[in-house]
């Protein structure tokens, strides 16, 4: 997540970008390989919540067993494949 002047944005993987970053989501939020591209689409409501790093590792390191749905407004993570 990054913020440049008066925008924000959610980067939907690792990349150079030049904004300041705010922090970093744990789960992925884009895969070519899903029936709907992007987890998150415009208009969702998201609500992002500061985690301790054991917690981020500890979602990072789960990726390979679990594969993102969206359920909008909310997302939430369900057993399955990962893509990453």
């Amino acid at each position: 997540m990054a913020i440049a002047g008066t925008l924000t944005a959610i980067y939907p993987w690792e990349s150079p970008g030049g904004w300041h970053l705010l922090g970093a989501c744990p789960v992925p939020l884009f895969s070519a390989n899903w029936p709907q591209a992007a987890l998150l689409l415009p208009g969702d409501r998201v609500r992002f919540r500061a985690i301790a790093a054991t917690e981020y590792r500890l979602l990072r390191s789960e990726m390979p067993k679990l594969r993102a749905a969206a359920q909008p407004p909310l997302a939430f993570l369900v057993d399955g494949e990962a893509d990453r």
